[in-house]
C-alpha cells in the first residue's frame, strides 16, 4: 500500500513540474499585445513585430517597429495595417493598406478621425513575408496595444 501512495505521489511531482514549466517556458503563447515574436522556423527566419495607436482629437496614429530576433531593425519591409471589427478586417487608412519600414525597421500610419475619435479600437498589423539579406523570412501579426501618448 505504501509503495502505490509513493508511486502516486511521485507522478503527481512530475506532472506538476511538467505543468510549471509549459507554462513558466511560454508555450502556446503568441506574445503579448505589443507585439509577437514568430521563431525561426524551416525555410524563413523568425522576427519581432510590435505595434501601438494612440487616439488623438483630429488624428489616430498607429506605429511600431520590425525587428529580427536579435533586436536588428528590419528596414525596406511592407507592413500592412487593418482596423478589425467582429467580422472582418478593413484597410486603417485610405491613403496606405501597406506602409514600408525605414532604415530602424520603424514604420507609421496616420488617418483622420472625421471629427469624432473613436473610443476603441482593434487593429492588426501583419507582416505577410519578405527577403532578409537573401534569406526568407516569415510573416507575423501583431495587436496593436492603444498608447496613452502620440510617437
Amino acid at each position: 500500500m505504501d509503495r502505490k501512495v509513493l508511486l502516486i505521489a511521485v507522478v503527481a511531482v512530475v506532472a506538476i513540474g511538467i505543468v510549471a514549466g509549459v507554462l513558466l517556458s511560454g508555450a502556446g503563447r503568441t506574445g503579448s499585445l505589443a507585439g509577437t515574436i514568430v521563431p525561426d522556423q524551416g525555410g524563413c527566419v523568425g522576427s519581432q513585430l510590435e505595434a501601438k495607436y494612440h487616439v488623438g482629437v483630429l488624428k489616430t496614429t498607429v506605429w511600431g517597429t520590425l525587428k529580427n530576433l536579435d533586436g536588428t531593425p528590419i528596414p525596406n519591409q511592407w507592413v500592412y495595417v487593418r482596423q478589425c471589427t467582429t467580422y472582418r478586417c478593413d484597410a486603417f487608412s485610405d491613403a496606405a493598406l501597406s506602409v514600408q519600414t525605414d532604415a530602424n525597421g520603424r514604420f507609421e500610419v496616420s488617418r483622420s478621425n472625421g471629427g469624432t475619435a473613436p473610443l476603441t479600437l482593434d487593429i492588426e498589423v501583419e507582416y505577410e513575408f519578405g527577403v532578409i539579406n537573401g534569406t526568407i523570412a516569415c510573416g507575423n501579426t501583431a495587436t496593436a496595444e492603444r498608447s496613452p501618448t502620440p510617437p
